[in-house]
């Protein structure tokens, strides 16, 4: 069995070749197109190959490994729920509990690329364009001891797929049938040639839903209920939880029955527990890491970064393939006035000064987005495509022709965390100054989500992380998709997305999405404010930490003290 691994985004059209191979309908290319990258040839910018400020943590020599001792992060999110089909929430936790069909591991970290890899599945072969094969691992266990097999791998995927509250049904969406083959086989058949099902698979993507893909014990489903996740997670992954305190920490404890063995021969984790703390001020964070009572943070303040550098007892990691968009913001558009209005829509999107903004929130790193979930390293992305460029007088001129010469009054969500708050805090002074008073709703962050799903709002924005491939970011601006907090809506965006994700072609799925772009931006109702990149800081007696694209991973963490 030939397993498919690509750097960046992934393709299904590798057809394998041989007298075996069906041939390919009319409307699939014939032969296999090259590898895709992160940076798509026809794109107009190529993604980052500079070095970062200070490279990834190498291999280490197995002879110095030291196993043992407890590692604490902290974070500024916290979980809802321990069922990974079902919560938008994602990170170490989850990756510590959990494991999934493929990996999208880290090759390089100077340029980003990453590649497919085993996991769950120890090999996978495109059988046609619309059939994938999976070859699963055998002798895997789950946390309460029952098998991973193909009964167990395609009763996830069905319930991911199907379930009511799934959280990444957008992941497995065209999913036709899932069959087994034998006892350790899947063949998963798709309604339509899908270009990134197999980095979907992969869970390590990052963003809301991006875990959903994750395997889960049927066994515990079927003895406890459907709901039984959501409080006692059971999964394949090195640890288990011992203790979980909501909105303020998770404890974990290694499981002596994780598959995977480390350079050391000898089952992983190396530690013996793993410690998620919730403090979402960054600037407490940073406090905490110095004081050595956390040894890891994710994405600290840029303006913490030069002193962060000057500190011999911590090491900083930027990730320049990666980045959030700070200020993704949404307007609602079955609530006024924006519905149908778009010049009042536009006149919002004038009054953002995106490079002021990257200038006083960026300190030097950031630089100003100018289009809503599409970064310089994404299919798609083209700079000829209008874009909204501070300009005052415009915002006024189109307030006052949308029928509003004396402004509006705009409430907006806004997370309970930072940057958020502070970001929200200049773009209110940017919005009255344009007429466009606007108020402030700080709000926890699943409470937003809460309310955003129920339309309960005028405006929300939140931080997007950026992704290797556009079809990943259709759960946000997709009609219906679980993580469309703004309820975006538009048929012809629908069909363009949908035609994207068809087709295996980079150079026409480049064209694809540059439509999709443009409609994006003559809608008007999604935006963001600046690019900013991510970085994790950590005690210099952490080793091996990785990341999975935005993804922090610590199951091959280990400490030296």
């Amino acid at each position: 069995m030939r397993s498919l691994q690509t750097f960046g985004v992934v393709t299904l059209a590798l057809l394998i070749s041989g007298a075996c191979t069906p041939a390919a309908p009319t409307s699939v290319p014939t032969k296999a197109p090259p590898a895709a990258t992160v940076a798509p040839a026809a794109a107009a910018t190529a993604a980052p190959t500079a070095a970062p400020k200070v490279a990834a943590p190498t291999a280490t020599p197995a002879a110095k490994i030291k196993r043992g001792g407890v590692v604490t992060m902290a974070r500024t999110s916290s979980y809802n729920d321990m069922d990974p089909h079902r919560t938008v929430a994602d990170g170490p936790i989850t990756t510590m509990l959990y494991d999934t069909l493929l990996d999208y591991s880290m090759v390089d970290p100077n340029t980003g690329k990453h590649e497919l890899a085993p996991m769950l599945a120890e090999a996978w072969k495109v059988i046609d364009p619309k059939t994938i094969e999976f070859k699963l691992r055998k002798g895997v266990k789950f946390h309460d001891g029952s098998d991973w097999n193909a009964e167990v791998a395609k009763w996830n995927i069905e319930r991911i797929r199907d379930d009511k509250k799934s959280a990444g049904k957008h992941l497995v969406s065209e999913i036709e049938t899932v069959e087994i083959a034998d006892p350790l086989t899947i063949r998963l058949k798709l309604k339509v040639p899908w270009a990134t099902l197999l980095i979907n698979l992969t869970g390590t993507t990052g963003g809301a839903g991006g875990n959903a893909t994750q395997m889960a014990s049927k066994a515990a489903v079927d003895k406890g209920g459907d709901e039984i996740l959501s409080t006692k997670p059971v999964g394949t992954g090195p640890m288990v939880i011992d203790q979980w305190l909501r909105d303020d920490k998770v404890i974990m404890k290694k499981w002596d029955g994780y598959w995977k063995t480390g350079a050391d021969g000898k089952p992983l984790p190396y530690l013996d527990g793993f410690v998620e703390r919730v403090i979402r001020d960054t600037s407490v964070q940073l406090v905490e890491l110095r004081s050595g009572n956390i040894q890891v943070m994710e994405n600290a303040d840029p303006k913490d970064v030069a002193s962060i550098k000057s500190n011999p007892d911590l090491v900083y990691w930027e990730i320049p393939w990666a980045n959030v968009a700070r200020f993704t913001f949404g307007f609602n558009q079955e609530r006024e006035p924006f519905k149908g209005n778009v010049k009042v829509r536009q006149a919002a999107q004038y009054a953002i000064d995106r490079e002021n903004l990257a200038k006083v929130m960026g300190f030097g790193l950031a630089k100003p987005a100018y289009y809503a979930f599409w970064t310089p390293a994404l299919l798609g992305y083209n700079e000829n495509i209008p874009n909204y460029k501070f300009d005052l007088a415009k915002s006024k001129q189109l307030l006052a022709e949308a029928g509003y010469p004396n402004g509006y009054d705009l409430n907006i969500m806004v997370t309970a965390r930072d940057p958020d708050r502070k970001i929200g805090e200049i773009v209110k002074q940017m919005w009255d100054t344009a007429g466009i008073r606007t108020t402030l709703d700080i709000i926890e962050r699943l409470a937003a989500i809460d309310r955003s799903n129920a339309g309960n709002f005028q405006s929300y924005f939140w931080g997007q992380n950026a992704s290797p491939d556009p079809d990943l970011q259709s759960r946000m601006i997709v009609t219906g998709r679980p993580s469309n907090w703004s309820r975006y809506s538009n048929p012809e965006l629908d069909k363009c997305m949908a035609d994207g994700r068809s087709v295996y072609e980079n150079q026409e799925r480049q064209k694809i999405y540059e439509r999709c772009l443009r409609i994006v931006q003559e809608d008007a109702l999604i935006g963001s404010g600046y690019l900013e990149p991510y970085n994790r800081v950590f005690n210099k007696s952490v080793k091996a930490l990785q990341v999975h694209w935005i993804q922090t991973d610590l199951r091959e963490t280990w400490l030296d003290k």
